[in-house]
Protein backbone atom coordinates (compact mmCIF):
# COMPACT_ATOMS: atom_id res chain seq x y z
CA UNK A 1 0.00 0.00 0.00
CA UNK A 2 1.59 3.37 -1.11
CA UNK A 3 2.43 5.64 2.23
CA UNK A 4 -1.02 8.01 1.33
CA UNK A 5 -3.19 5.47 1.17
CA UNK A 6 -2.02 4.21 4.66
CA UNK A 7 -1.98 7.08 5.95
CA UNK A 8 -5.67 7.65 4.49
CA UNK A 9 -6.69 4.56 5.68
CA UNK A 10 -5.19 5.41 9.53
CA UNK A 11 -7.12 8.54 9.53
CA UNK A 12 -10.52 6.63 8.97
CA UNK A 13 -9.72 4.18 11.51
CA UNK A 14 -8.37 7.04 14.08
CA UNK A 15 -11.65 8.61 13.59
CA UNK A 16 -13.73 5.65 13.67
CA UNK A 17 -12.07 4.71 17.01
CA UNK A 18 -12.74 8.17 18.53
CA UNK A 19 -16.35 8.36 17.47
CA UNK A 20 -17.29 4.70 18.06
CA UNK A 21 -16.08 5.59 21.64
CA UNK A 22 -18.08 8.28 22.30
CA UNK A 23 -20.94 8.01 20.30
CA UNK A 24 -21.40 4.44 20.12
CA UNK A 25 -20.86 1.75 16.66
CA UNK A 26 -24.06 2.58 15.09
CA UNK A 27 -22.98 5.89 14.43
CA UNK A 28 -23.40 6.96 10.60
CA UNK A 29 -20.79 5.84 8.60
CA UNK A 30 -20.67 9.59 6.89
CA UNK A 31 -19.48 10.81 10.69
CA UNK A 32 -16.57 8.96 10.22
CA UNK A 33 -15.55 10.17 6.55
CA UNK A 34 -16.50 14.46 7.91
CA UNK A 35 -14.50 13.63 10.78
CA UNK A 36 -11.68 12.20 8.91
CA UNK A 37 -11.16 14.94 6.37
CA UNK A 38 -12.19 12.11 3.58
CA UNK A 39 -14.64 11.00 1.14
CA UNK A 40 -17.25 8.18 0.90
CA UNK A 41 -15.51 6.25 -2.08
CA UNK A 42 -11.92 6.46 0.11
CA UNK A 43 -13.74 4.69 2.97
CA UNK A 44 -15.47 1.81 0.77
CA UNK A 45 -12.10 1.39 -1.11
CA UNK A 46 -10.55 0.43 2.38
CA UNK A 47 -13.61 -0.99 3.71
CA UNK A 48 -16.28 -2.84 2.36
CA UNK A 49 -18.44 -2.71 5.55
CA UNK A 50 -19.18 -1.82 9.14
CA UNK A 51 -17.80 -5.02 10.69
CA UNK A 52 -14.60 -4.63 8.50
CA UNK A 53 -13.79 -1.31 9.97
CA UNK A 54 -15.10 -2.37 13.62
CA UNK A 55 -12.13 -5.56 12.92
CA UNK A 56 -9.64 -2.53 12.14
CA UNK A 57 -10.86 -0.34 14.77
CA UNK A 58 -9.83 -3.28 17.56
CA UNK A 59 -6.92 -4.06 15.71
CA UNK A 60 -5.60 -0.36 15.64
CA UNK A 61 -6.87 -0.64 19.63
CA UNK A 62 -4.61 -3.72 20.37
CA UNK A 63 -1.83 -1.80 18.72
CA UNK A 64 -2.01 1.12 21.46
CA UNK A 65 -2.10 -1.40 23.97
CA UNK A 66 0.55 -2.89 22.91
CA UNK A 67 2.51 0.29 22.85
CA UNK A 68 1.51 0.93 26.28
CA UNK A 69 3.02 -2.07 27.35
CA UNK A 70 6.15 -1.40 25.83
CA UNK A 71 6.08 2.18 27.27
CA UNK A 72 5.60 1.04 31.11
CA UNK A 73 7.87 -2.25 30.93
CA UNK A 74 10.01 -1.28 34.06
CA UNK A 75 6.77 -0.06 35.68
CA UNK A 76 6.12 -2.07 38.74
CA UNK A 77 2.76 -0.92 38.44
CA UNK A 78 1.84 -2.20 34.73
CA UNK A 79 -0.29 -5.14 35.63
CA UNK A 80 -2.34 -2.49 37.33
CA UNK A 81 -3.25 -0.03 34.49
CA UNK A 82 -2.40 -2.39 31.81
CA UNK A 83 -5.72 -4.66 33.66
CA UNK A 84 -7.95 -0.93 34.11
CA UNK A 85 -6.91 0.25 30.29
CA UNK A 86 -8.38 -3.63 28.62
CA UNK A 87 -11.24 -3.25 31.24
CA UNK A 88 -11.96 0.23 29.63
CA UNK A 89 -11.24 -1.24 25.73
CA UNK A 90 -13.91 -4.08 26.25
CA UNK A 91 -16.64 -1.71 27.74
CA UNK A 92 -15.81 0.96 25.07
CA UNK A 93 -15.74 -2.07 22.20
CA UNK A 94 -17.72 -4.87 23.44
CA UNK A 95 -20.28 -4.02 20.60
CA UNK A 96 -18.04 -4.47 18.08
CA UNK A 97 -16.56 -7.81 19.04
CA UNK A 98 -20.15 -9.21 19.70
CA UNK A 99 -21.45 -7.65 16.09
CA UNK A 100 -18.38 -9.16 14.09
CA UNK A 101 -17.98 -11.92 15.83
CA UNK A 102 -21.99 -12.64 15.28
CA UNK A 103 -21.34 -12.29 11.43
CA UNK A 104 -18.00 -13.96 11.47
CA UNK A 105 -16.26 -10.82 10.27
CA UNK A 106 -13.51 -10.44 12.38
CA UNK A 107 -11.16 -11.36 10.02
CA UNK A 108 -7.40 -10.43 10.96
CA UNK A 109 -8.72 -9.56 14.60
CA UNK A 110 -9.90 -13.19 14.82
CA UNK A 111 -6.42 -14.66 16.21
CA UNK A 112 -5.70 -11.97 18.47
CA UNK A 113 -7.74 -13.31 21.56
CA UNK A 114 -6.28 -16.81 21.37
Amino acid sequence: MRKDAAARRDKLIEAAAMLFERDGYDIPLDAIVTTAGLGRATLYRNFPDRTALMAAVLVYKLAELEQFVAAHDDDTTLLKAFVRKCGLNVLLHAPAVASAGASGGLGSAQGLCH
